[in-house]
């Protein structure tokens, strides 16, 4: 076991859980007291610290042995866990029901044995959990074998086979959207939107698959949740924002129909939530974007239902997008005093910095580093965005290393440091060659600075560059055969910036007072 895998689960558990934790220890007599010694001193650690650890405890001769000891606290919190969650979930209860079942067979009382199956089957049944409904059907014939004659036995076996069988049809069913679903995460989160005919034949093959084509070839609710999914997520990974829109709020309503569907579904109602933020804050619809905050805030963030670990991956999720929608909008300017915001989210930041894996951490980095870049605080735009350039990760998003890199390019232009800019062109210039991807806008903005590098280029012949390189990214705009402007920086806005001679923010504010129509929440 890694040395932090033990804070890491420690720190992960709420107030209750430690509690049962601390409880289920005293119920274990022959265990001692040395391991809620060792629980409290790793709970109060802020970075883990095996040093520590073993001078705070030197006294103790358990300590000598720190590895085993180490290793079997972090299994009796795994222990603790299974008891204490073991009646609160479906999966739970059916686990615990099947082996009492169990218990009961084994001694010979099949009636009492038959009863907890049918409860067991029942709770499965309503959860859809497939692979618990096989093996409750197995233990359920051997029940039936010694509870009836041969001759009954033999008439219903027919029955009880066709019921296995639709049980497998169904996990077969389910286990083809799954592996759709998992097929687009996998792909969206190594490249991001379409921006090649590669990319787009790979998403074509995912949202263009046979099972897709009708709602009718769902067999069973979790099927039916992972097809809608896949629809909404066709439309967002292209760029629609209406059709995301309309596809996300139909799953979230659909979600939220059924209280067991939202509590077996929690972790893709926070996603869908969170992508509907994404939507409204792109096109800024102010009106929609406030109720589904608070919606995130109170019944994603604020549920019960989540753990501390998972309480601050959905902290970062809430305050990228909160501070993305800002943006200095017109939400901004009337409701939010942007400091405090900013104040707030650094706070948080630095208390959590180090349990945030890349894929929530990237995007607060880079809404930080825009919102300062807004402010015109170049100097505290490029300390964020330059979390992202340093630490990069093969594989996922490479898209958003890109942009990060291009933003890099802007503030230091913004910061007139000029000697450092031409290496970075040349490296991002090699970086786009080198790819499949069609990246002519940002080749373009590339071009446009350096062109603006030498002494010898007048005012006149600048500003001229700004209106050239504006209307060629809006005439790519309108080639459907081209992707969009990038999502991660209004270059266009800022390319108006410099035409009109007023600050990013106040255009910002302009475009943000235009109204969008998006379909209703309800």
């Amino acid at each position: 076991m890694k040395s932090d895998q033990l804070f890491s689960l420690i720190k992960s558990l709420n107030k209750s859980e430690k509690r049962y934790f601390k409880l289920f220890l005293s119920l274990q007599n022959k265990l001692g007291d040395h391991y809620e010694l060792l629980f409290n001193c790793i709970e109060q650690q802020v970075y883990y610290s095996e040093q520590e650890i073993k001078k705070v405890l030197s006294a103790h001769s358990f300590i000598s042995r720190f590895p085993y000891e180490k290793n079997r606290l972090y299994n009796l919190i795994l222990i603790a866990l299974r008891r204490y969650h073991s009646g609160k979930s479906a999966a739970g209860e059916v686990r615990e029901l099947l082996d009492f079942a169990e218990v009961l067979f084994n001694k010979k009382e099949y009636r009492p044995s038959l009863k907890m199956l049918l409860k067991a089957r029942k709770i499965a049944q309503s959860h859809e959990l497939f692979t618990y409904l096989i093996e409750i059907a197995e233990l359920e014939q051997n029940v039936m074998f010694e509870l009836v004659n041969i001759n009954w036995f033999e008439e219903h076996l027919n029955t009880i086979n066709t019921y296995v069988e639709n049980i497998i049809c169904n996990i077969r069913n389910f286990q083809g959207y799954n592996n759709l679903k998992m097929k687009f995460l996998l792909t969206y989160h190594k490249t991001g939107s379409v921006k090649s005919k590669k990319e787009l034949s790979i998403y074509n093959a995912i949202f263009k698959a046979p099972l897709l084509t009708h709602e009718r070839k769902a067999l069973s609710d979790k099927a039916k949740v992972a097809l809608l999914f896949l629809q909404a997520s066709g439309f967002y990974v292209k760029g629609d924002d209406v059709g995301a829109f309309h596809r996300l709020a139909r799953l979230k309503n659909y979600l939220g129909k059924d209280k067991n569907r939202l509590r077996q579904h929690h972790h893709l109602y926070e996603y869908v939530v969170g992508n509907m933020l994404e939507v409204c804050s792109s096109i800024q619809d102010e009106k929609k974007a406030i109720l589904l905050f608070r919606e995130f805030k109170d019944q994603v963030v604020g549920s019960n239902a989540v753990s501390a670990g998972k309480k601050i991956f959905l902290e970062a999720r809430y305050y990228s997008k909160f501070i993305r929608f800002t943006r200095l909008s017109t939400l901004a300017e009337k409701r939010i005093d942007i400091n405090s915001l900013l104040k707030e989210s650094e706070m948080w930041f630095s208390q959590v910095q180090k349990h945030l894996n890349p894929v929530h951490l990237f995007p607060f980095l880079l809404e930080m580093s825009y919102i300062y870049f807004a402010l015109q605080n170049y100097r505290q735009s490029l300390k964020w965005i330059q979390g992202i350039i340093n630490k990069p990760v093969k594989g996922l998003w490479s898209h958003l290393q890109l942009y990060a890199k291009l933003m890099e390019v802007l503030m230091l232009y913004e910061l007139k440091e000029f000697d450092l800019i031409p290496y970075r062109i040349r490296s991002l210039q090699k970086f786009l060659k080198q790819s499949d991807k069609d990246f002519l806008i940002e080749d373009k903005i590339l071009l446009c600075i350096r062109d603006q590098l030498t002494d010898k280029i007048s005012d006149n012949d600048r500003q001229q560059l700004y209106k050239n390189l504006k209307q060629e990214i809006i005439n790519l705009k309108k080639n459907p055969k081209k992707d969009a402007i990038p999502a991660y920086f209004n270059f266009v806005v800022w390319l108006e910036s410099k035409v009109e001679n007023k600050p990013f923010a106040d255009l910002l504010r302009k475009r943000a007072k235009q109204k969008n129509n998006l379909p209703p929440l309800g």
